[in-house]
């Protein structure tokens, strides 16, 4: 008898569950996607585009600690659960076979065969940690102190983390994928473009001001940073827009560096009141201005080894 076979039987009569016939169970066998789980077992079509990964036991016992979408997402997070192959949006539409997600009787009895939680202390290895990268935050709901814990733990992080999300250009809100195959970052260029069109209908949205504001503060910059080295790197503008390779040499670094100076003013300086846009005063305020040029030219110049002039 075949494993799909197996799964039309009454689950609980079975004497071994594995997790293809878990599954089968609690989605049904028309599944858009590929599962492969770490005891062997598979579920759905062989030339799915994406694959679903199972990788550990523990994905079973933290869906059934926290049912639904918490118990997914500590497993995804924790690496017990996992997309070899594929697009997440494909095993999104998984919930439409499910949609509340919750575990019927027999998902429970099949998940407790499968996990030996009959046997005796076998309740004992269903417990399991919540992933160190979720936040515990202790102390009284919604209390300053522990909002500010939450707010901390979810965007402390290290840039490498937004830029993964970001991309180069550090900017909340979306991105416009125009055509199939656009980068992060090309997605990013296309919305301001269109934020920014002249004539557009968002010319003069809060979001397009800011824009404008921020585009020009990081032209500054990176004009004052290659205007510092230039006498002993490109030596004239000419030869920096002669090629890619030097473009991108000389001014993808002062990018960044003018990206890390904004961004540390803007996250220690006083914003006032509520709502109110530190960007937007930055324009008017001449000694900061001044201040940020001359950090940024002292970066570059220390950087580059180079005498300061």
């Amino acid at each position: 008898m075949t494993e799909v076979a197996r799964a039309d039987a009454r689950v609980g009569t079975l004497v071994a569950v594995s997790v293809a016939i878990l599954l089968r169970g609690f989605l049904g066998g028309d599944v858009p996607v590929r599962v492969e789980a770490y005891d062997g077992s598979v579920l759905g079509p062989v030339g799915a585009r994406t694959v679903l990964r199972v990788r550990s036991a523990d994905a079973i016992r933290r869906v059934l600690l926290s049912p639904g979408e918490l118990g997914i997402a500590r497993a995804y997070v924790a690496g017990d659960l996992d997309i070899d192959r594929g697009t997440i949006f494909d095993v999104l539409e998984l919930r439409h076979a499910r949609p509340d997600l919750r575990l019927r009787p027999a998902d429970l009895l099949a998940a407790a065969r499968l996990l030996d939680l009959h046997r005796p202390a076998g309740w004992r290895r269903l417990r399991v940690p919540a992933p160190p990268e979720e936040a515990r935050p202790r102390g009284r709901r919604h209390s300053k102190r522990r909002d500010a814990a939450a707010v901390t733990h979810h965007y402390d992080v290290s840039n490498a983390f937004y830029d993964i999300v970001l991309g180069l250009s550090m900017t909340y809100s979306c991105a416009l994928w125009e055509r199939p195959g656009l980068t992060l970052d090309r997605a990013q260029t296309a919305k301001y473009s269109r934020t920014l069109a002249t004539g557009s209908a968002t010319q003069d949205t809060d979001e397009a001001r800011y824009l404008r504001r921020l585009a020009r503060y990081v032209t500054a910059l990176v004009g004052v940073g290659l205007e510092a080295v230039r006498p002993w790197t490109f030596h004239d503008y000419a030869t920096l827009t002669s090629s890619a390779a030097t473009f991108d040499q000389h001014v993808n670094p002062m990018l960044g560096k003018a990206r890390a100076v904004l961004r540390h003013e803007f996250t220690t300086r006083t914003i006032g009141p509520p709502g109110s846009q530190p960007e937007y005063r930055l324009a008017r305020d001449e000694p900061t201005w001044t201040r940020l040029r001359d950090t940024l030219r002292q970066q570059v110049l220390t950087d580059s080894a180079a005498p300061s002039r």
